[in-house]
């Protein structure tokens, strides 16, 4: 496990290091709180915090609470309170401050690494209720919710840093009639691929609906995020989907709108809905770009064709 250690001491972080490696765990350390919280918001691979009570800049409790405030959308963090003061009072401010668990410093090995042992069983737990709570079971894609925690998150991100976002909106042409023509088991089949084939691709593709995908592309400017859709555009089209009867060729049509700092996710993803029934009413199988009017009518929103041929 990678573990974080809070500590004004470098000589505590050192030898608590020292012991860590002993059993095979990575730990990092930061000499304040303000640090501490920084690492946690920009490293999702910190599994566990042990962060001592006496820091220069707030409390220890003080970071453990803060640390419960990160956003909903990191891996699960379980924190370790250290103090060389045992009490059930200190103990049990911990433990209410947000702490999972309390050690004293200096730590005893034979506690500290059955605590540890502790720890690693519920992180392991804690993941796998994430990956069920957030995973589409029939493609292995991220789902609904998931795409909408990262949304939330991106959408922070772009406007602290004032940088690019856009999202693409994409669905499978004609799968009703695949389900109607070949059954079901067919379209679960094509969705099984669609799934292979953005694996493959790299790109953090959700699965939002029954046929409907969810992609958000941020940090790169928008010339960037129309190539990388289109590319997935080319790549189903040039695909060949498995199933128990035939095999199908598919196209997807895409809609991709640029995130405008200020709008809501909820604007956004209207904006891209609306590029994405364009595209269909285009003729399928191609990606359109919604214009970058302020405040467009839905029903007349100009379109930038990106290519494709008609289905």
């Amino acid at each position: 496990m990678r573990i974080l250690i809070a500590d004004p001491s470098r000589t505590t972080q050192h030898v608590l290091a020292i012991i860590l490696s002993e059993v095979g765990h990575e730990a990092v350390g930061v000499l304040c709180g303000t640090d501490a919280l920084g690492a946690l918001a920009t490293d999702d691979s910190i599994d566990i915090l042990i962060t001592s009570f006496e820091l220069p800049d707030m409390t220890g409790l003080d970071l453990c609470r803060e640390a419960r405030r990160l956003p909903a959308d990191r891996s699960p963090l379980y924190i370790f309170a250290m103090s060389a003061s045992v009490s059930d009072a200190r103990i049990a401010e911990a433990l209410d401050s947000g702490a999972d668990d309390f050690i004293g410093k200096p730590p005893s090995r034979v506690e500290f690494f059955a605590r540890l042992r502790a720890a690693q069983r519920v992180i392991l737990a804690q993941n796998e209720l994430v990956r069920l709570a957030t995973v589409d079971l029939l493609t292995g894609l991220p789902n609904r919710r998931a795409f909408f925690l990262r949304a939330a998150s991106l959408i922070r991100h772009a406007e602290q840093e004032r940088s690019e976002l856009a999202l693409v909106l994409f669905d499978i042409d004609h799968f009703k009639s695949i389900n109607d023509r070949f059954g079901h088991d067919a379209g679960d089949a094509v969705l099984r691929g669609i799934g292979e084939i953005v694996g493959r691709s790299g790109l953090r593709v959700a699965r939002i609906g029954g046929e409907e995908f969810g992609l958000l592309i941020a940090d790169v400017g928008f010339d960037h995020a129309m190539q990388r859709a289109e590319m997935l555009r080319s790549a189903v089209q040039a695909a060949s989907f498995s199933t128990i009867s035939d095999e199908l060729n598919v196209t997807i049509s895409l809609g991709i709108a640029r995130y405008r700092h200020g709008e809501t996710l909820s604007s956004l993803m209207k904006r891209a809905d609306v590029a994405l029934y364009a595209a269909k009413s285009a003729g399928r199988n191609r990606l359109l770009a919604a214009a970058e009017q302020m405040r467009p009518p839905a029903d007349s929103l100009p379109m930038a064709d990106a290519g494709g041929a008609p289905a």
